[in-house]
């Protein structure tokens, strides 16, 4: 006897099963680069105007870890600065390109 052909099917997960990566530790486990970050932060400074360093991860979508690194970099380099604060934390600083970082 042969077996049917629906018992040769393997099993499909369920489309509505939830996929959650895991949390990156680090930038590169994103498999993006540190410059790309940083791109992506002046960018996102130069077209919105002044963020909050909550309001940048919300945009690159990145933990505010990554964020504030790559603004720690850019403050350094006087690329960045800061404007103002909302809170005790680095995440309510309001971060605003200086001149030259625009």
């Amino acid at each position: 006897m042969s077996a049917s052909p629906n018992s040769r099917r393997t099993q499909v997960p369920s489309l509505t099963a939830q996929f959650c990566p895991s949390t990156p530790e680090t930038v590169a486990d994103t498999g993006l680069s540190g410059e790309f970050v940083t791109d992506l932060i002046i960018k996102t400074l130069y077209v919105q105007g002044a963020r909050t360093g909550q309001q940048l991860m919300e945009v690159i979508r990145l933990p505010f870890r990554f964020v504030d690194d790559r603004l720690l970099d850019l403050q350094q380099r006087r690329m960045v600065e800061v404007r103002g604060t909302n809170g005790p934390s680095r995440g309510g600083y309001t971060f605003d390109l200086t001149g030259a970082g625009r």
